[in-house]
């Protein structure tokens, strides 16, 4: 029997996108449907490349000159924004450091450590603030989101809590703990509110009580468009009426935008979907 010749029942290739030489498309030209905007302007220029890291960077953040990241390596450094060079490293041994925080120029570090035996698996969230000295467990699961509320550090974990720390030179000491129904996937903080992203899609809205030390839900906003999990919230203030813009991205690949009015008489009818 004669045997066919790979070469001669191999299928054509399908041409590429035109832009697949300009590194913005690899799909076949049929299956691109994109038009693929590309800014031709001189006021956009390459600058460098930095090989920051030896692992997947987890979080950047800007401080004067100093850009800020860390990574899942379990390290965080700094670098000089114009010249790209590192001006410092701070290494934490066997950590995979999940997000960093920022808050009156200090430099707060999320991360966990796994200890593994013969019978089980352990795993340690915790918070570390180096200027401090402050190193202290905060959670079973890793912290997903940092952020302050008036005097107080706030942590987000997939352990399905939110905690409320005070942080002195003392030490730590947990204010508060928020349960949620559902593992937390995101959170942002705007003036006295927080929108605490849940893995069923559904957002908590909470307003924080100063003098009472405590939380109260006011809405469960929930998604409007797409069916994936938030992944990211970000708040945009508005100049009317003490206002903001909610945008929130899924996992789906879509954005949802609600606009919030008079945050400070928040309640359900506030929100609409755009």
């Amino acid at each position: 029997t004669k045997k066919n010749n790979p070469r001669q029942t191999q299928r054509p290739r399908a041409p590429l996108c035109q832009n697949f030489q300009k590194g913005i498309c690899n799909r076949n030209a049929d299956e691109c449907n994109s038009t693929h905007a590309i800014i031709e302007d001189d006021s956009i220029t390459y600058v460098t490349h930095i090989a920051a890291h030896e692992a997947p960077i987890t979080h950047i953040l800007f401080h004067n000159t100093l850009m800020i990241t860390s990574s899942r390596d379990g390290k965080v450094r700094t670098w000089d924004i114009k010249t790209g060079t590192k001006q410092d490293e701070l290494s934490i041994e066997d950590a995979n450091i999940t997000t960093l925080f920022l808050h009156k120029n200090v430099i707060i570090i999320a991360y966990h450590t796994t200890t593994t035996t013969s019978t089980t698996t352990t795993m340690t969230a915790k918070i570390k603030i180096p200027t401090m000295s402050i190193n202290f467990t905060a959670h079973d699961k890793p912290i997903i989101a940092l952020a302050s509320v008036g005097n107080l550090l706030v942590s987000a974990s997939e352990d399905k809590t939110v905690k409320f720390w005070n942080i002195t030179k003392g030490g730590s000491q947990q204010s508060h703990k928020i349960v949620l129904p559902h593992q937390v996937t995101c959170m942002s903080v705007w003036r006295q509110l927080l929108f605490v992203a849940v893995g069923n899609g559904g957002i908590h809205v909470m307003r924080w009580e100063k003098e009472h030390q405590a939380e109260t839900t006011l809405y469960v906003l929930r998604q409007q468009c797409g069916r994936g999990v938030v992944n990211s919230i970000h708040i945009w203030p508005t100049e009317k009426d003490n206002g903001a813009m909610i945008i929130t991205a899924s996992s789906d690949g879509g954005l949802c935008i609600y606009s919030m009015e008079q945050h400070d008489q928040l309640s359900s009818e506030v929100f609409q979907t755009t």
